[in-house]
């Protein structure tokens, strides 16, 4: 009865354009930035999400692939949307040095073993 309520409840929602529901497959996350590519996947732009409140930038929240499992330690990249690591193949460690993810993972990993 209750599971019968819950499912009715979400077709509602997900029916009600002026409510954001994620359908199945899919989250809602917070995003900050978007990359614009071309046909070839050549890098076009990247568009800041962020919407202004006061002082603070605000991530915009979208309807994205929900990823098939959390990740924690492992290396499992998440498709369509990820951390600029993941997206670049490189980040910034909090010493400012660029830091390129595969040498990144390859000493994630022999720390495994």
């Amino acid at each position: 009865m209750i599971l019968q309520a819950l499912s009715s409840y979400y077709e509602r929602l997900a029916r009600d354009s002026s409510k954001t529901v994620a359908l199945p497959g899919f989250s809602t996350e917070n995003i900050d930035f978007a990359v614009r590519l071309d046909m070839s996947g050549r890098l076009l732009d990247v568009v800041d999400l962020r919407e202004a409140k006061g002082k603070k930038l605000i991530r915009k929240p979208l309807i994205v692939p929900k990823p098939p499992q959390k990740r924690a330690s492992g290396i499992y990249p998440y498709f369509e949307w990820d951390k600029t690591g993941y997206v670049f193949g490189c980040t910034i460690d909090k010493e400012g040095a660029i830091v390129l993810m595969a040498e990144y993972f390859a000493n994630s990993l022999l720390s495994l073993i």
